[in-house]
């Protein structure tokens, strides 16, 4: 284990939902700086940072930068889930991944959480190869240099995005189809990317500041997801 690593202080008071959670990282905390550190829950997985500069409000990346774990099968048993993801930018030139999971050995198994090019809305897809990917978007754009909540959760047959607690009701199928496919229906996955997504080469990369990450294995409810919202640390930026 590299020395650089960081072992931040336990923070799970600052995390509103403690229950279901694989993944927490208020990437404001002064316990999560540096080149590595562990995430502030009960598997305390390290992450290994590429650029970035932390400020107060969390991880500055400016386009080529992001945060990776590395794990074999990441959350493999997982069939269904949320991705909560707080978040500043202010371009919608190109797409950008706020959060994925991927096989760094082909280019056809991923979730990711992105903003949409042009129109900055939220978008989510999948693919297991077994093309076309399921990509679904959402109508809300995030691209307004202001601090949002993005969510993404799945019920295991279908996928849901929410925008600062508000649910996005019916999703746009621009591929595919909307079938909820979550970590376990998307195989060989060997990492988790916040920034980019890392698959063959490491591509779409965001601009912008990510204030705080959290996973659940299960689907948390519209109203679990708006406490979350007005109660998470980053709610004090907006």
């Amino acid at each position: 284990m590299s020395m650089a690593t960081r072992y931040p202080k336990s923070l799970w008071s600052f995390n509103p939902i403690p229950t279901g959670c694989v993944l927490y990282l208020p990437l404001w905390s002064p316990g999560l700086n540096g080149s590595a550190f562990k995430s502030v829950d009960p598997y305390r997985r390290e992450c290994v940072v590429t650029g970035t500069t932390q400020s107060g409000e969390g991880r500055i990346l400016d386009g080529d930068d992001l945060i990776t774990h590395t794990a074999s099968g990441w959350r493999g048993n997982d069939s269904a889930g949320t991705i909560l993801i707080w978040f500043k930018t202010n371009t919608s030139a190109t797409y950008q991944v706020l959060f994925g999971t991927s096989d760094t050995a082909t280019t056809v198994r991923y979730i990711q959480l992105r903003t949409r090019i042009t129109s900055g809305v939220l978008e989510v897809t999948q693919i297991n190869d077994d093309a076309p990917a399921d990509v679904l978007t959402a109508s809300t754009d995030v691209t307004d240099n202001d601090w949002h909540l993005g969510g993404l959760k799945s019920s295991g047959s279908a996928f849901s995005i929410s925008v600062d607690g508000v649910d996005e009701g019916a999703l746009t199928v621009s591929d595919g189809a909307n079938t909820g496919d979550w970590f376990a229906d998307t195989s060989a996955r060997d990492n988790f990317t916040i920034g980019a997504l890392t698959y063959t080469s490491t591509i779409l990369h965001f601009d912008g500041t990510i204030g705080e990450v959290w996973v659940g294995d299960v689907e948390l409810s519209d109203a679990e997801i708006l406490y979350y919202y007005n109660n998470s640390y980053p709610r004090r930026f907006v």
